[in-house]
Parts: C-alpha cells; structure tokens; sequence
C-alpha cells in the first residue's frame, strides 16, 4: 500500500509541472486505478470493523445474561436478535463470495440470482472459471471467487467438495457433510484435512486474519500471520478480551495496518513474526466470518481461522409447558438452597423470569450437584409460583460465553479490637479477589468498614482496585477511608449511618454496613449479590430495630434478590448471653441463606477460598420459566424451589417472597 501512495503523489506532481497541454490519460487512468484498490481496502476495513464490533457485542450481551432469539439471514450477512431487542450485524464481503442456493431454488452469489437452478433435472453447480469468476455451466457470473491467487471450494457433479479441479472426498451435502474454512496457514481445510490450497492472496502471505480465542474461560482478540496466531494487546502489553474491546483498524498513511482500542485516540501497528509493519495491499480482513449458521439450539459462529463459536439460542418457545404433576414432597431437608437473584423480562412477547441460583453441594460428599428442569431425565429440581408448578429450563452455562454475575461485598470492623487480624483480613480479601477474577467469575468487589458508624467505602470495583484501595494503609486503616470515583459522595451518605448522633469507633454493628451498602452500592440488575461480614465483637444495633440481626429475618425488610450475608468471627467466645442489643451476628447468615466461619482471633487460619460460596460461585445455573402478565402487578408472590434427587440423597427446600415487577 505504500507504494500506492507513493505513485500518486507522483502522479499529481507530473500532472502539476505539464500542465493542461499534455495528454495525462494514461496517468489519471493510473491514479483512478490507484484510488479503486485504496476504496476497496477501505470498504474491507470498513466491514471488519462492523463485525468486530458486533461479535464483541454478543460475547458481552451474553455475558450479560442477555439471550440470543434469533437469527436472520440477510443479502449480505447476518442480523442477530437478543432477548432483550438489541441486535448485531454481521457483514458479508463485497467480493469472493460463495454461492449459496436461495428461496427460489436457483444459485445466488451475494445478493445476486443467477437464474440459474441448483437442483433437479437442470441444475447446475458453480465452479471456478480461469478468470477466477463463479462460472454456471457456460455462463461467466461476472462475479469473482474468493482470493486472488486460492481458489474457492465448489460442489462437484458427485455431491463431493471440489478444490482446484480435485475431488476432496468430503461430501458437501448430506447428514455427513462438512463445510470448507480456512486454517491458519491460509489453506482451505474440510474437517481435519489440510487441502493444501491456498485460500487466497499471495498464498496467504502477511494477510492477517483477525480472530479471537479462548483462554481461562476469556475470549481474546487474536491475529494470524502467515499461519501463527498471537493476541492483540494493548500498549501496556495486556491481551485485549472481546467483551468490552472492540478494536477499530485503518490504514495509516504509509499503507499499513493500524488499531486502536481507545476509539481512534492512539494507534498501534500490526506486526508480522519479523517484527515488520503488515502492508494492507493485499488485505483480506473483511473474511472474518467463513460460516453463520443454526443447528439445533445453538447458533455456530466459524471464523476464519477455524475458531467455532458455539452460543445456545434460548427463547421462550425453549422452556417447557407449566407441568400439570405436583411438586414432589423433600420431607426433611439436608441442605440449605441459597437465594438466587430474580430478574423478569420480555422475551418474544412473553414474560420471563431469569433466576440466578449459585451451586448447590451434595450433603455427604461434598460434589456440587448438576440441576436438571422440567421434563428432562433425572429431574431434580422444581419451581412453584404462588403454588402452580412452573415449566423450567436449566441452563448449566456450558458455552463458557455466559457466566452469571457476582457482586461481593465485604463488610469489615475496624474498631480497635480488631487491630490483631485486620492485616491478615485484607491479605486474605485480596487473594481471594484475584483467585475468583482469575477463575473466569464475571465478579466486582465492594468493603465497608464499620465499627459504631460507617467510616470507610469503596464502591463495587475491580480485584485491582480494591488491592489498591485495602492497600492504603495499615492495620484497621485500612478500611476507614473511602476510595473509587465517588468516594466524596459516599462519605456523605455515610454520615447518617450511625448507631447514635454521639457514636465512635467501637459498639459494632455490621447490620448497619450491610444496610450502607445495599442502599448506595451500585449493584448490578442480575447479580447475585454476596456480602462478608468480618467482626470479632456481637452485633451491637444500640436500640434501632433496623440495624438488628432480627430486621433481616422479615422478608419484607430483606428480599431474597438483595443477597446472602456471610459471616467471618474471629473470637472465642461463640456462646456469650444474646440480648436484643447484644446479638450473634451470623443470625444475619442464618436468615438470608449464607455460612458461617469461625477463625482464631489473629485471623491465622482464615481461608476465604474455604467458604462454602467460593466454589458455589463456579457452580451456578440459570432457571427460566414463564408468568402470566397478571403476575406483573407490583404485587409479592409466593415463590418456592425444591431440590429432591431421586435417590433421595438431596433433599431441600426454600420459600420466598419477591415482586416480578407492574405493568
């Protein structure tokens, strides 16, 4: 490409010194030569970065817990429909397109009809002329074929893939047939057979396929080069996931390869195994997608380096018919069902309900047990609404692009007496932050620290910025500050969280910064919501109901979407005299669902990763059922989930009341 701009500016500064008297056709016809080459990279780079855009979009939108609903074929891709309206596009190339076999039954190439039949007594199958066009029996298409030195695969008179005039032996039809892509040496591939023709483009030379992999459960932006795939990073040398990076490309002056991830701000340079600057002269980015396609309940989305994208397509004809059998009886339960977050929506004109339930362990073993819904073999768990069993659809999140959502946020005292573990607590909170970041968990962090009123915070952050902040001081300091963006605004709001207008530090009361956070933190709509509450000393609410352990008890004070309450004491005395100002405060824990830990009282032995919710978090599922609209009266209701396998080993049992939501 470099030369390209080279030779223009030649050529306008000859066409400058000669003046109008000299006859320049030869030479514009060169710069109009020139700038059809420049137009078609452009408008190739225009439709890769449609399409990493929009890919970047679905793996976030799933990680949202937004469904995919549907997918449209369209003239020149893809439109891809999520449950919540939104939609991707995926875009086609302008040129090298294979013919596909449309409504009509004849052999279209891109929004072309042929005319021609691909089926019956007088069908014919495209091939590949020697100009390189699509042919149709005697009839040159016009239309070119993919690459400018490959040959695109065709089917042959037997039903096989045909490549460069030689039978593959792969069937292209048929329960057994396999569809063509490009590996990532640039050659055609059918299943596991290298073809060892070229796709296209100086034999696939320096022509960078952009792609993504995964990696710990994390898709990233990728690039292949001459048949060698590395991640794209950003300037500080961090690979870049999908969700949340979409990679603009351009040309830059001289003709090569650029990205950016900070929307056009700064540039980075696309590098071959030299080291060198990719030249976009022959440049292929616009096949980004070799194949969109459906089967069964899942979308497959195969990129150009033979990445296969497999996303489950859920939709509300997915969930099956409200059952007309009883709920089983659990008898005695043996395990405690923790409370899931509930998320209503519309999905295809019918309201849906989305519950987020973190796993469940086996009472005697300890293995966290599979969940499987209505009508499937081995049914173990069931759903009623205000006593009517429900249909449920359980999805276990096998595609590793859905990950349920965790929001955890740890409640510390800071009062003097705990001066002897705070150090070992905040060591312990920041590893465990990382260790479940680094389990692929979709995870924010929060803290508060309390002792007689809320006098530290920071908002619902990452594992790196709650290291930072814990890390800014020492001792029980380290909680009694606020930190994040919004830190001022916090410390305002905090001002009104006291047991009493005289209150210092000391006099306890974690209800009070659990309280804090739930009103102020920003969590997120379908998060599960988890909070750890550090304390050496009873809950001490001075009198005020709503700070008391007992206020949580009352569902109508604490809803199950508000979350589980985790206890970490660290004191002997487990066994002192309750009063209603002097409390235990893991009764916190036992009204919400959560578990209890009881360390000694340096905190030498505290062992987050321990917690029962640690590995509950890896082992969640998603439950789907349909309501009626009458249900959506802004009303509470009756919900109730029962465990039961059918060897009776697990057995257990949770009523609560939520609202859905009015209309």
């Amino acid at each position: 490409m470099k030369k390209f701009y080279q030779a223009l500016a030649l050529v306008v500064a000859l066409a400058t010194l000669v003046g109008c008297s000299y006859d320049d056709e030869a030479l514009w016809n060169k710069v109009k030569d020139l700038d059809e080459r420049l137009t078609a990279v452009e408008l190739t780079l225009s439709q890769m970065n449609n399409n990493v855009s929009s890919l970047s979009l679905l793996v976030q939108q799933l990680q949202n817990n937004v469904y995919v609903t549907g997918v449209t074929q369209t003239t020149n891709g893809y439109v891809i429909t999520f449950s919540d309206g939104t939609t991707a596009n995926i875009l086609n190339g302008t040129d090298g397109l294979t013919p596909r076999i449309g409504n009509n039954g004849n052999w279209w190439i891109g929004d072309t009809d042929t005319g021609v039949k691909a089926a019956g007594t007088d069908g014919l199958t495209p091939y590949v002329g020697d100009n390189g066009n699509w042919w149709l029996g005697t009839t040159d298409t016009g239309v070119k074929a993919l690459g400018q030195d490959g040959k695109t695969p065709y089917i042959g008179p037997n039903g096989n893939w045909w490549i460069d005039g030689q039978d593959t032996g792969k069937k292209a039809v048929a329960t057994d047939g396999e569809t063509p892509y490009i590996g990532s040496n640039g050659n055609w591939w059918i299943g596991t057979v290298d073809t060892g023709v070229s796709a296209g483009g100086n034999g696939g030379d320096n022509v960078p396929i952009i792609g993504i992999d995964l990696e710990d459960g994390v898709y990233y932006w990728t690039q292949t080069i001459n048949g060698m795939t590395t991640w794209l990073y950003d300037r500080d040398g961090n690979k870049l996931p999908v969700s949340g990076y979409s990679p603009i490309f351009k040309v830059d002056a001289s003709g090569y390869l650029i990205y950016s991830i900070d929307g056009g701000v700064t540039w980075i340079f696309i590098y071959d195994q030299y080291g060198n600057p990719i030249s976009t002269e022959n440049c292929q980015c616009r096949h980004f997608f070799q194949n969109v396609y459906v089967k069964g309940n899942y979308l497959y989305l195969v990129l150009m380096d033979g990445t296969t994208i497999k996303i489950r397509i859920a939709t509300g004809t997915d969930i099956p018919d409200d059952p007309t059998e009883p709920t089983p009886d659990p008898g005695t339960p043996n395990i405690t069902i923790p409370y899931p977050s509930v998320t209503p929506g519309i999905d295809d004109g019918e309201y849906i309900v989305t519950m987020n339930l973190t796993g469940i362990q086996h009472p005697t073993t300890g293995e966290w047990v599979s969940l499987y819904g209505t009508g499937v073999t081995g049914q173990n768990v069931w759903v009623e609404v205000d006593g009517t069993p429900k249909g449920i659809k359980v999805l276990n999140l096998e595609d590793n692009t859905t990950r349920v959502k965790n929001d955890i946020v740890f409640t510390v005292d800071n009062s003097g007496s705990m001066s002897e573990e705070a150090n070992a607590i905040a060591r312990d909170i920041i590893a465990w932050a990382q260790m479940l970041t680094g389990k692929n968990l979709d995870v924010q962090f929060g803290v508060v620290g309390f002792g007689g009123y809320v006098d530290g915070a920071i908002n619902l952050t990452s594992a790196t910025a709650l290291s930072t902040y814990l890390n800014a001081s020492t001792g029980t300091g380290r909680t009694q500050h606020f930190g994040g963006p919004d830190a001022n605004n916090l410390q305002t709001l905090a001002g009104s969280y006291t047991r009493t207008s005289s209150s210092t530090a000391g006099n306890e009361c974690g209800a009070m910064a659990v309280r804090f956070a739930n009103d102020y933190f920003a969590f997120r709509a379908t998060a599960n919501r988890i909070y750890v509450n550090f304390t050496d000393e009873p809950n001490q609410p001075n009198g005020i109901a709503g700070y008391s352990v007992y206020w949580f008890k009352d569902q109508s004070n604490w809803p199950t979407s508000n979350g589980t309450i985790h206890t970490v004491y660290s004191d002997s005395n487990t066994t002192f005299t309750e009063t209603s100002t002097n409390q235990y405060p893991w009764r916190m824990s036992e009204y919400t669902g959560g578990t209890k830990m009881f360390i000694r009282s340096d905190a030498s032995d505290l062992q987050l990763d321990k917690l029962t919710v640690s590995d509950a978090m890896t082992h969640a599922y998603t439950i789907r059922f349909r309501i009626p609209a009458s249900l959506m009266d802004g009303n509470s209701h009756r919900v109730r989930i029962v465990v039961f396998t059918p060897d009776r080993s697990v057995r257990g049992f949770l009523n609560f009341d939520t609202v859905f939501g009015r209309i």
